[in-house]
């Protein structure tokens, strides 16, 4: 690389945005992505419409009793805040109010404002950013994040494009538009409204490196792969399992590589040292992206979790089950209280107790291990317990059931589908790989913490790529063969 920082970009390409044009991928050939044909916009619309439908009409958020800890005054027919989205709600609303990043579990059930990084910070700023311009209507702030996804339906129709032509790129839209898998994030409000979007820009970003690796490209895929990494940590790890495979790939001298890793880092850096310095000075324990790792990996460490018919999910009784609630209680005294009442700690301490607890049941399960984690996987795949892994969407995650259920039955569909997908692109000499990467990046997150549907979602998105480039090139060999 003669001019690692001038004209040329990385590999002395002359023009960033020169794409070959063409249709053909089995020809290798690489079609222009300039103009999007018509029929993305049409499923970007149905998208809209679909997702302002769901928020508006068929389900509109329950309406909460006043005060704190508001409970809903009925459920009958809508949509009620709980969990994490009820937790990201009320930290959005206090940074709208100034109170920066303070438990919102906490705040609605007693007024407490308690420092918290249990969360990474993207979506709950976000909503803190749509409070402080006045939109703190709950069926506003879901219109919003979905708009999110609508922009991500574009964003499945370039990539479509890129790999197989306009028919795939309606297809790609199309199957994003309606798979409820993808668009219940948003139906919710839950960090998948922004995660899927950011995924897809993801790939969007690691394909047109591969096109042209200039410096302004990777760049680019460094900034959004940190950005998915600030609304789901997992994100993060993109940056090894992605980004440096494609620089490796795309850049021939160590020196090039190792320059392109380095800046790229230090760029991820930039973007993340607000929050690590903003973290390190409020809490008295180390904390790097959030103060909740411990506590992940304790609700997924005691024996209802590791055996039984609930293995590779997650219990909410593991202090009791493990018999540690005593332990806990004298650690950290009226902790457990909830309400106004509740004594407040410093959230690196209680995370750091917790932390301390899992890898103690690791250690003394080890052997367990091998087969908590196949059914984790299983879980997490569909392929173990899925009746009652949709059961628990809706009791214990909040999931309407009509939509988590024909979301699993698309799945399913979808599962032959991307399978063929990737066998075509393979044959095709595509780069796989930025879609690929899905399934190694959350496998090894479930690993370690536990088989839910809703951490599947990236994988989830690579299906649908998948999946539109072998409908396209089944409709080809019908066309051919009709054809004669």
């Amino acid at each position: 690389m003669a001019d690692p920082l001038g004209t040329h970009g990385i590999g002395g390409v002359d023009d960033p945005d020169t794409i070959i044009d063409g249709s053909n991928v089995a020809a290798g050939r690489k079609p222009a992505v300039s103009r999007l044909p018509f029929g993305v916009w049409v499923a970007a619309l149905v998208g809209l419409a679909g997702r302002m439908y769901a928020i508006f009409v068929h389900r509109p958020t329950c309406e909460r009793a006043e005060g704190l800890g508001g409970r809903p005054l009925s459920t009958d027919g809508c949509f009620a805040f709980g969990g994490d989205v009820l937790f990201v709600e009320q930290q959005g609303e206090l940074i709208g109010k100034g109170e920066w990043f303070k438990n919102g579990f906490d705040y609605w059930a007693g007024g407490l404002l308690q420092d918290s990084a249990s969360r990474p910070p993207l979506f709950p700023l976000l909503i803190g950013v749509l409070a402080k311009l006045g939109i703190r209507d709950d069926d506003l702030q879901r219109a919003v994040m979905s708009l999110f996804g609508v922009a991500a339906i574009i964003g499945f129709g370039w990539i479509g494009r890129r790999l197989a032509g306009d028919r795939a790129a309606v297809i790609a839209a199309g199957l994003a538009a309606l798979h409820p898998l993808l668009w219940i994030g948003d139906f919710m409000m839950m960090s998948e409204a922004l995660f899927v979007p950011l995924i897809v820009a993801v790939i969007v970003a690691s394909y047109r490196y591969l096109d042209a690796p200039t410096w302004g490209r990777l760049l680019t895929l460094a900034v959004v792969i940190t950005l998915a990494g600030l609304v789901r940590t997992e994100g993060m790890f993109l940056h090894l399992l992605l980004l440096v495979p494609l620089v490796l790939r795309s850049q021939p001298a160590w020196r090039d590589r190792l320059a392109s890793i380095g800046v790229s880092a230090l760029v991820a850096l930039a973007l993340l040292s607000p929050w690590l310095a903003f973290n390190n000075a409020r809490f008295s324990q180390p904390v790097t992206m959030t103060s909740s790792t411990g506590w992940v990996l304790f609700a997924g460490s005691c024996d209802s979790a590791w055996e039984g018919q609930y293995i590779g999910y997650w219990a909410a009784g593991c202090l009791e089950t493990r018999d540690l609630a005593a332990a806990y209680d004298q650690r950290f005294p009226g902790h457990r209280t909830i309400g106004a009442e509740r004594v407040l700690y410093d959230e690196s301490e209680v995370d750091g107790w917790y932390r301390d607890q899992a890898v103690n049941y690791y250690r003394a399960n080890a052997g367990r291990f091998p087969l908590v984690a196949a059914a984790r996987i299983g879980r997490s795949l569909e392929v173990f317990n899925a009746g009652q892994g949709l059961w628990l969407d809706h009791q214990i995650e909040g999931r309407p059931r009509a939509p988590a259920t024909v979301g699993l039955i698309g799945y399913y569909l979808l599962v032959p589908l991307a399978a063929l997908g990737a066998l075509v692109l393979r044959r095709a000499d595509e780069p796989l790989w930025p879609v690929a990467v899905m399934w190694p990046l959350i496998l090894l997150t479930v690993i370690f913490t536990y088989g839910i549907t809703r951490y599947r979602v990236p994988i989830d998105v690579a299906m649908v790529i998948l999946a539109a480039v072998v409908i396209n090139a089944i409709v080809d060999r019908l066309r051919t063969v009709a054809n004669g």
